[in-house]
């Protein structure tokens, strides 16, 4: 599963007895298959197509992995932007790095 608030991607729309499934890859490359309403219940779909991903055509799960490894899904979860500061120096007098990412 995906840690709260990743972004995916659909790579599939399945068929399983009889029944739509939905097959995510989230930014982290961990997957997934939801059913509708799984996904009504735990995803917030927002409907953007990403052109670069749009006609991936999914064979099995060891390719995906390497397309993922590879970058082919990355323009679907771009980076998100990073600052570097400082802290002010606190009571003890001294100053440390902070990290932010921007979501």
């Amino acid at each position: 599963m995906c840690a709260a608030g990743e972004c995916g991607v659909c790579y599939e729309v399945y068929q399983l007895g009889g029944r739509p499934g939905y097959s995510i890859l989230f930014e982290g490359g961990r997957y997934d298959g939801f059913s509708p309403l799984a996904v009504e219940m735990l995803l917030d779909v927002t409907g953007r197509v990403c052109p670069e991903v749009a006609g991936y055509a999914f064979g099995n799960v060891t390719r995906l992995a390497r397309d993922f490894e590879a970058g082919r899904f990355a323009a679907a979860s771009p980076p998100k932007k990073t600052y570097t500061g400082y802290h002010l120096p606190g009571e003890h007098g001294t100053a440390g790095q902070a990290l932010v990412t921007v979501h």
